[in-house]
């Protein structure tokens, strides 16, 4: 079996996939920077079995929005895992948090607008965003002038829970670095793993499976009204879960065989 690792070289996930898929038959790296089109040639496929997304790339929002489409045409022709859809739906907040408000799954009250202003703490974010860039903390009454994303600040304990399937694989506990409000790994928090409540597991499973994520990253905060969805990652960073890479190779080739 040829599996597709969609990624760069060098980097820690992509290299711990493709080392993982040696295990269940040949890796095949498939850079996206080489993720082009010519109307004389037709859809370019690769010749694997199917594909795991580790990483997309593209610089702009454009370049990343053609990587997606082809990701699309490509799923027509062999397994892309996680699915174009999942991974789209993840990419963008407002879907996001759309989708699991209708499925009842609690998240941060969350406004769309222009010139918004609020009786409480807020924090903006890009509808588009990734590793805590863009993301802005506004005081009570401030006004945000043009559109926003907004959500109330909360203040609670943040979690990350990595799920496989319909189970968690593991989980761990994120602090801020001293001076930041931020609790991304990216932007230099503080993690340990721990065991979470069922009731933190099961809201992650279900906010992954609602997303049609295979396998994801789902960050959450217990905050004082309880647990509350902020983010779920459908082309997970792993690092912090050691043997990850195993069981999301294996699972991806059990939704085939």
């Amino acid at each position: 079996m040829k599996i597709g690792i969609v990624g760069y070289r060098g980097e820690y996930g992509f290299e711990k996939l493709f080392e993982a898929s040696r295990d269940f038959g040949e890796p095949v790296h498939f850079n996206p920077d080489f993720m082009n089109f010519d109307s004389l040639r037709g859809l370019p496929v690769p010749e694997v079995d199917l594909l795991i997304v580790r990483d997309l790339g593209g610089e702009t929002l454009e370049e990343r929005a053609f990587r997606m489409d082809l990701l699309h045409l490509l799923s027509s022709s062999l397994p892309v895992f996680n699915s174009p859809e999942a991974i789209n739906t993840a990419g963008n907040k407002f879907l996001t948090y759309f989708k699991l408000l209708k499925k009842g799954i609690p998240i941060p009250r969350t406004i769309l607008g222009r010139d918004l202003r609020f009786s409480f703490d807020t924090v903006t974010k890009p509808i588009f965003g990734y590793q805590g860039k863009g993301i802005k903390f506004h005081e009570t009454g401030e006004i945000l002038r043009g559109f926003h994303l907004a959500q109330e600040f909360l203040r609670g304990d943040e979690f990350r829970v990595f799920v496989i399937g319909d189970s968690s694989f593991g989980a761990i506990k994120k602090f801020p670095r001293e001076g930041e409000w931020r609790a991304n790994l990216s932007l230099g928090a503080k993690m340990i793993s721990v065991r979470v409540e069922e009731e933190i597991e099961e809201i992650a499973i279900k906010a992954s499976k609602t997303l049609g994520c295979l396998f994801s990253a789902v960050d959450l905060m217990v905050t004082s009204s309880g647990v509350k969805v902020l983010e779920v990652n459908a082309t997970p960073n792993f690092r912090s879960f050691p043997g990850a890479e195993k069981n999301i190779v294996k699972a991806c080739i059990d939704q085939v065989i």
